[in-house]
């Protein structure tokens, strides 16, 4: 516990440090401990998917956003990517590069496209530093008690989620990786449109989904938007 806190102190001064270069040096393996840590909550509540297709699926997706020159595929070598065993439809960035995506999402995910913008999504999130920036707002603000911050940082992850402007500027991100990629954005607003059908059918595997992001015709507008720029400018 003196550990976790000690990392939030050092983690917290480190982002508002004025010199950016300095702080990732000091904070990068502390930041993966944090991820760590919460990953490790993570898979204890739900299990880790053991179905070698659909994980092999997931890593597939990671390593094909990231491209195929040594450059990219070395970073795409610094993120873990683990499927979590759960019908929910939902994916989770923690800090240290860490990726989570439930088995329920790769199942009703049928294209690629579709599960690209959801793994494009929390790549942005982990470049933008939101889930630690989130987690550390949680602990400063007070919001934890001493007898199980792990945990207590988890269940934030989970009921709260993060504020609609970082979602809004994941899907953006997502959106930007996928036509530097050239991949058809039909694939994202098919994703939209799936967990809206997902929705209707089967309330409770999104329902946690729906509690952390905007709602899907929303994202849906603003991925249409996007792909008529994109398209004809």
């Amino acid at each position: 516990m003196k550990y976790l806190f000690a990392v939030v102190v050092v983690l917290v001064g480190c982002i508002f440090s004025s010199h950016p270069v300095m702080a990732i040096n000091l904070t990068e393996g502390l930041e993966k401990a944090l991820g760590q840590s919460v990953g490790s909550e993570l898979e204890s509540q739900y299990g880790l998917c053991e179905d070698a297709d659909l994980n092999g699926r997931a890593k597939n997706v990671l390593l094909t956003q990231f491209g195929n020159s040594a450059k990219s595929l070395d970073q795409a070598g610094k993120y873990f990517v683990g499927v979590l065993d759960t019908n929910e439809v939902n994916a989770f960035a923690l800090p240290g590069k860490r990726i989570y995506i439930t088995r329920g999402l790769l199942e009703n995910f049928n294209l690629d496209g579709e599960i690209a913008f959801a793994v494009d999504h929390e790549i942005t999130h982990c470049e933008k530093n939101h889930g630690l920036k989130s987690m550390l707002l949680s602990m400063v603000l007070g919001k934890l008690t001493n007898e199980n911050a792990t945990a207590q940082l988890t269940a934030t992850l989970l009921s709260r989620g993060r504020g609609r402007k970082d979602e809004q500027e994941a899907d953006d991100g997502s959106l930007k990786r996928m036509i530097a990629n050239k991949q058809d954005l039909t694939g994202a607003l098919a994703s939209m449109r799936r967990l809206e059908t997902l929705g209707v059918r089967n309330p409770t595997t999104i329902q946690k989904l729906f509690m952390t992001h905007q709602p899907s015709k929303d994202r849906a507008e603003f991925i249409k938007d996007t792909y008529l720029q994109n398209k004809y400018g």
